[in-house]
């Protein structure tokens, strides 16, 4: 299988990420995924599974258009041992790094795994943050800059197997995105509601009335005979009634509130903007 790297190549022996990959030398290619081994073994280049536009290793450049490689840092809280056995049915590679059981620690390692399905931009890095619960990756280098030094001495582990693929943890990451904005949205709601002061809604209030109630329904496309109106779509006919001070009744059903009510339930308005919507009414009727 042929994977798609980025890379720089120094004439001098790299020690950290940063200072060279400011100059536009970041290369991409596509090589076998058997021969990456040879890319990771040297202390003279850094690699990284995205693409750079203009060569340059910078968030404004980034992109994963042609991801087809995950690439795990491991620290700790995982060996070499069980990494292999927890993705023994998968192509991977397993490469030490340079501080592998040095300064008292254990194993330190990546884990290069080619796989499909792997989402496009921001959702990726949210899919990471599932994976992460289950593999204990350094998540420092999970960013738009992530890039990982070679290894001149490093332990290289091949193993041939199936490709592994995303599906299942991409889905785990959209729904959690999904519950994030539908949290967000609902905080955004509560935090409105909360810098809307009592009088504002008691001096709108007092303004709704029959008139204004009938106006802002039927610009939403209500249906009214005289009082009455079809709150619902597949109500044959009129059983909402709305009295002189706005208050709403449904016989059909067991709705009963006011047009502020009627946005919330039926438009999916938070409190500040059904004010603001009912608000322009009263304006243009009083001119």
């Amino acid at each position: 299988m042929r994977i798609n790297i980025s890379y720089l190549e120094s004439d001098k022996v790299l020690k950290d990420n940063m200072w060279v990959t400011a100059e536009p030398i970041y290369r991409n290619t596509d090589i076998e995924f058997s021969s990456l081994y040879r890319m990771v073994s040297s202390d003279r280049r850094q690699y990284s599974p995205y693409c750079y536009t203009a060569s340059k290793k910078c968030s404004e450049q980034w992109n994963n258009d042609k991801q087809n490689v995950l690439i795990f840092d491991i620290d700790d809280g995982m060996t070499m041992d069980e990494a292999a056995k927890i993705f023994s049915k998968y192509t991977h590679l397993l490469t030490t790094t340079k501080k592998h059981r040095t300064e008292s620690h254990g194993d330190r390692f990546r884990i290069i795994l080619p796989a499909i399905n792997i989402p496009r931009g921001e959702l990726y890095f949210k899919m990471l943050e599932i994976m992460s619960e289950q593999i204990p990756m350094d998540t420092q280098v999970n960013s738009k800059t992530g890039a990982f030094l070679g290894n001149k001495k490093a332990i290289n582990i091949y193993n041939d197997g199936l490709i592994y693929d995303c599906m299942l943890a991409v889905e785990m990451a959209e729904n959690r995105l999904f519950q994030e904005l539908k949290l967000k949205k609902q905080k955004d709601n509560d935090r409105i509601e909360a810098n809307t002061s009592y009088s504002d809604v008691k001096s709108t209030k007092e303004l709704v009335d029959f008139e204004v109630t009938r106006d802002v329904l039927t610009d939403l496309g209500y249906e009214f005979r005289g009082d009455k109106f079809r709150l619902r779509e597949e109500d044959r006919t009129p059983s909402a009634m709305v009295y002189s001070n706005g208050y709403i009744i449904d016989y059909g059903g067991d709705f009963k509130g006011d047009v502020f009510d009627v946005l919330h339930q039926y438009h999916d308005m938070n409190f500040k903007k059904s004010l603001n919507f009912v608000n322009s009414y009263i304006r243009m009727m009083n001119g």
